[in-house]
């Protein structure tokens, strides 16, 4: 088919809908001529064209438009562009884009407002600005005259519209549209074709800079680059505004920007239209546009009143580089932006203007380096790829290959160093980041060659300092809070797991963005990796000497480089070079541990120094004997004004270099500052033997004892800190365990704490190691605990008195602990328990007191009906059995009073023969009998924490020797008289502690104390039990229910006598109202039902007549008296209490 033939046919198809359109121009026939337009491939004849969109024009110059004919128009315009590329005539395509632009140009408040009197929509803009940008690809030659001189406000008018509407709209598809047709009119006034679309859409290419189109015309080139020239500093102010904007915005929209201003700038600013000065002419290019015409085009710039920009001066190009350089300065923190696109474009952006205007923004290379060596750092390595190859292909550019670029990177270097205090101090986390990753990338930049830089005094103190006052750390969540509680019960797999607990997260005063924290520690990382590492522990030790408050930050940085000389957490890092070799690592360690464990860094002071001895010393004996014989029912609410204080009153010492110091109150803040530093400390330690391995086994000796030392603190983060270090020390050298790693160097550490016995102020040191090393130990350590106890024993006796003594009570307390584990007594249960016990021998028993109840209750109907009394020799055989049971519970009284006066009497043989007999015990009951005897001593002691400890060591005691009962009860007997001052003690922690001790001598004791709790401490509990009932959450609350617990133990293991448990259900009934606390209750039901095992007569009598849902029960025969209550209560009362009476009547 010939041409001519293919128009008529194309005429042919297109009339029906291009007459439709101009008689009736709706949506449907505008969509039908749009749809029929994208259907087939049309011939380009510029008559066919315009017969298509002669109605379609025709109709949109109609005013008051409907939105959607106006987007039906627009898109056959749309349509039409596409179908007929490059058939548009000059004259059309300018009637099209003045009527397009001037839709696009709309106010309310303007003339314009009779033909369209209203706002355009989102939709209509997009739809507009795309029809704009097929214009632009269909019309070349037209595109081409917007770049005569005549026609650049017209140009400049376009530019302002689309920036105004990318700027200011909220649709981010208007948005990039609006930067997209930007884009393309730069390019089609050269013939070329944008690529925006490719770039937003593959970011997966490994290109590393944009593409910078260039003609094969020079001249045209020049000239379009002198066009936009005069609209360059609205283009990159705006887009450097949309750029800045928000984050919300989208990444495409700031992606957009940053490729249009890219390629806006490396165009009008390419080295190839830069001036030339060498021999005073100017570039092959720089003649002013349309060769020989200077003066047309300045008459025309100045008959339109455009200024002419002069574009080929060296001031208006230094102009130029000064701007677009403060525009880069505001551009340095999308090096930071969340979105790695972004950072990808940002790279891109930087690539290309090293590549295209390194002599025209030779005062921007500086900018443009640091913004490539800031995204080396790069977490996404995409990002980071395009960046080094950027500087590679850079420093291939320079005159001496890369010694000029490691000049440029050291000088970087510097200079990020310097600044980088100040930024974070006074500056946004955007801005800390950026500059934290700048120089992290100098860093890694430099590689090898910053061991050679850091010899250089200057540039490494600059550097240190900055990384120092960077790391600068917040302390308020360091914990100064002291826990007494130290787990010597042998459960090390708790502590071991406790041990992976990572002690609390460091945070930093500066920022709380942990990618700063990130960056910051590895570059310390990288610091120790390239660097010289004896140089920089050198150097850090300097610091460290000369100012002691950077200590923190001296410690972390330390570990942190030793961790990347290793090459730990450095696997962001491309080119490893070969590690040094071991033995100069255990040299570094070697050193580095010499310096930690220094008394003046290690022994820091991390809670308040102890009072003066003469406070903490115990009163006279007199005073004591006095305050101990008062009755406790007599000062149950007299608490002295002291013992609140006298619970942090703790006798602790400092090491022997420490007697110096100043004893003053420390501040929180420094409390807070020195307990973080010996975490971090601890955690050096960790570092060193994580890098070593099995070569850590030689540092055993010179760092296990320190650690166990921490680990025995009473500060919970020091402790966690000291659990992790021992762990990951007992991971590297090949142990199962932690406590395989102390039982293999027990020896050696009983011999240190041994040797720091002897010594004042090193109690509080073999304290702490001793008790650790008990607690993860096994009895291997038997023989030589037995050698130790003697040194402990022999040095209390030398500091009784001296307040120092109450720092080896908890050895005591550790010793008999370890040994009952080791021994495996472990089956006593506690006086809490033996409630689940009581519970299950009642629930035994509830059968048969049921069918008793009822067969009662049966008895008494049938003698309501037949009234047979019973005979009299039933009568008198049932006292005679009766007084025959008593008479044999009265001679088993009296055996065990006889036996009781004959151990007083014997007391003083007993004595006597205690060594000799504990000479031939085992160790396990030698090291028991000896402490027990001790403790009979320190049980007096005034201190409160003291004297817990001592009554808890007791109790183990106890515990340890419950089958041995020849050894026990002589024991037992002179503990009894101190302990009944414990109990009697107004200071009510320490009275609850003593009722446990009472309840777990009854469970090993048994008989052997019946009489003694029957005449000294029930009279105490039945004191304590008519007080009024106290509130929740106090000291008498728990003291109340620990009596409870112990009441039921004793009546269970003593069977004590009916007349005392009558006595004690009666007084206690007032505990089972609902209106007592739950836990009053609670505890006094489960009293109940312990008395219910052994007394479930009087107790079920007692319930019965209690209760108001079952009637009394009435005496089986006239003969017997009806039977009288045990108490009288209101009935007002009993309501109160039947909720619990009816459950305990259910159990029985």
């Amino acid at each position: 088919m010939s041409r001519r033939e293919q128009e008529e046919a194309a005429f042919h198809a297109l009339r029906p809908a291009c007459v439709a359109v101009s008689e009736h121009a709706f949506e449907s026939t505008l969509s039908n001529l749009e749809n029929l337009l994208h259907s087939r491939t049309w011939p380009p004849t510029p008559q066919l064209v315009e017969y298509c969109l002669f109605p379609v024009v025709k109709k949109l110059k109609e005013p008051r438009l409907d939105e959607g004919v106006l987007i039906g128009c627009v898109k056959c315009i749309h349509a039409a562009a596409k179908a007929f590329t490059g058939a548009l005539r000059p004259k059309v395509f300018h009637d099209l884009h003045t009527t397009l632009v001037m839709f696009l140009s709309t106010k309310e408040d303007m003339s314009l407002s009779r033909v369209l009197p209203r706002k355009l929509a989102e939709e209509e803009k997009l739809v507009l600005v795309e029809c704009v940008k097929s214009l632009f690809l269909a019309a070349d030659s037209g595109v081409r005259e917007l770049l005569r001189p005549a026609r650049l406000p017209v140009m400049g008018h376009v530019i302002a519209l689309l920036l105004d509407l990318a700027h200011n709209e909220r649709s981010r598809s208007l948005r990039v549209a609006c930067m997209a047709t930007l884009d393309t009119l730069c390019l089609t006034v050269r013939g070329l074709s944008s690529s925006m679309d490719e770039a937003l859409s593959n970011c997966s290419s490994n290109s590393h800079q944009f593409d910078v189109k260039m003609s094969s015309d020079a001249k045209l080139d020049f000239e379009c680059a002198f066009s936009l020239a005069h609209f360059l500093p609205g283009i990159a102010s705006t887009l450097t505004k949309i750029m800045r904007g928000d984050e919300k915005q989208g990444q495409k929209v700031t992606q957009a920007a940053i490729y249009t201003w890219t390629l806006a700038v490396a165009f009008v600013l390419s080295d190839k239209n830069f001036p030339s000065t060498s021999n005073g002419s100017t570039s092959p290019g720089t003649t002013q546009p349309n060769g020989s015409h200077n003066g047309t085009t300045a008459e025309a710039a100045g008959q339109h009143r455009l200024p002419v920009v002069a574009y080929s001066t060296p001031d208006w190009w230094q102009k130029a580089a000064v701007q677009v350089n403060t525009l880069l300065q505001q551009l340095t923190p999308l090096q930071s932006h969340p979105q790695w696109k972004v950072r990808l474009f940002v790279a891109r952006l930087a690539s290309t203007l090293l590549e295209h205007c390194r002599r025209s923004l030779s005062a921007s290379v500086t900018i443009l380096v640091e913004m490539l060596v800031a995204l080396i750092a790069d977490g996404y390595s995409q990002v980071a790829l395009v960046a080094r190859t950027a500087l590679t292909h850079f420093s291939h550019h320079l005159n001496t290959a890369s010694v000029p670029l490691v000049s440029l990177l050291e000088d970087g270097m510097y200079r990020a160093a310097s600044n980088l205090p100040s930024v974070m101090t006074a500056t946004d986390d955007r801005k800390k980041l950026s500059c934290t990753l700048l120089l992290q990338g100098y860093i890694q930049l430099l590689g090898p060659k910053l061991s050679t830089i850091l010899l250089s005094p200057r540039l490494s103190q600059r550097l240190f300092h900055a990384l120092l006052m960077a790391l600068e750390m917040d302390t308020s969540h360091a914990s100064i809070s002291i826990s007494h509680s130290h787990d010597t019960d042998g459960n090390s797999a708790v502590r071991v797991a406790g041990a992976h607990r990572q002690h609390s997260q460091l945070t930093f005063r500066h920022f709380r963005d942990e990618a700063i924290a990130k960056g910051l520690l590895l570059s310390c990382s990288l610091l120790g990796y390239y660097g010289d590492l004896s140089s920089v522990v050198d150097s850090l030790l300097d610091i460290l000497l000369l100012q002691p408050h950077l200590h923190k930050q001296v410690v972390l940085v330390i570990n942190t480089a030793v961790s990347g000389a290793a090459g730990v957490g450095l696997d962001s890092v491309s080119d490893l070079q070969e590690q040094s070799s071991t033995e100069d690592f255990e040299q570094h360690v070697r050193f580095l541990l010499t310096e930690f464990t220094q008394p003046s860094v290690w022994h820091v002071p991390t809670e308040q120094p102890p009072l003066p001895a003469t406070l903490l010393a115990p009163s006279s004996h007199s005073s004591s004997s006095n305050t101990h014989h008062q009755s406790l029912e007599s000062r149950l609410r007299i608490v002295p004004a002291t013992a609140a204080a006298a619970d942090t009153i703790l006798t602790r010492d400092m090491p022997a270099t420490d007697q110096h110091r100043p004893v003053h109150p420390l501040s929180a803040e420094a409390l807070r500052s020195n307990v973080l530093l010996v975490c971090l400390l601890l955690d050096g330690v960790r570092v060193f033997a994580s890098i070593l391995g099995e070569g850590f086994r030689q540092f055993i000796l010179q760092s296990l004892f320190h650690v166990l030392e921490k680990a025995g603190s009473d500060n919970l983060m020091i402790r966690d800190a000291a659990y992790a270090c021992l762990q990951a020390m007992a991971t590297s050298c090949n142990y199962d365990s932690v406590s395989q790693l102390i039982g293999c160097n027990a020896d050696y550490l009983l011999n240190l704490c041994t040797q720091h016995l002897r010594v004042l102020n090193q109690y509080a040191v073999a304290t702490r190691v001793m008790r650790e090393t008990l607690a993860n130990s096994d009895d291997t350590l038997l023989l030589l605990l037995n050698a130790f106890l003697d040194e402990v024993l022999y040095v209390l006796e030398l500091s009784t008195g001296t307040g120092k003594d109450l720092l080896l009570i908890p050895v005591l307390r550790a010793s008999v602990c370890a040994v009952r584990r080791w021994s495996g007594v472990d089956t006593l249960p506690a006086a809490a328990d033996s409630g689940a016990e009581v519970q299950a021998s009642t629930e035994n028993l509830a059968g048969q007191l049921n069918d008793l109840f009822t067969s009662s209750q049966s008895e008494g109907d049938e003698l309501e009906r037949d009234r047979e009394p019973a005979s009299m020799d039933e009568i008198r055989e049932f006292f005679l059995d009766y007084h025959q049971q008593k008479g044999k519970e009265k001679e088993k009284e009296e055996l065990a009073d006889d036996e009781q006066e004959g151990m007083d009497d014997g007391e003083d043989i007993q004595d006597d023969s205690q060594p000799n007999d504990a000479k031939k015990l085992p160790d396990a009951d030698n090291v028991g009998v000896r402490v027990l005897n001790y403790c009979v001593h320190l049980l007096s002691v005034t201190h409160v924490h003291s004297s817990l400890v001592v009554l808890d060591t007791v109790q183990q005691g106890v515990r340890l020797l419950q089958p041995n009962q020849e050894q026990l009860l002589p024991l037992v007997h002179q503990l009894w008289s101190p302990l009944l001052h414990r109990v009697r003690h107004t200071h009510l922690p320490i009275a609850s502690k003593a009722v446990d001790l009472i309840a777990v001598l009854a469970i090993v004791a048994g008989d052997f104390i019946r009489k003694r709790v029957t005449n000294d401490i029930i009279p105490i509990f039945t004191a304590v039990l008519q007080q009024p009932v106290p509130a929740k959450y106090t000291q008498l609350h728990t003291l109340l229910l620990g009596i409870f617990d112990c009441l039921g133990t004793l009546s269970t293991k003593l069977d004590l006598p009916e007349e005392e448990i009558v006595s004690l259900s009666n007084m206690c009934v007032s505990y089972l109202s609902c209106k007592m606390p739950v836990s009053v209750q609670q505890a006094a039901v489960r009293l109940y039902k312990q008395w219910a095992r052994s007394h479930g007569d009087c107790i079920w009598l007692l319930l019965i007549h209690l209760s108001s849902s079952v009637s009394f029960p009435t005496p089986p025969s006239e003969l017997l008296p009806p039977l009288e209550p045990l108490t009288k209560i209101p009935s007002s009362i009993t309501r109160d209490l039947d909720v619990n009476v009816t459950e305990l009547l259910k159990c029985l």
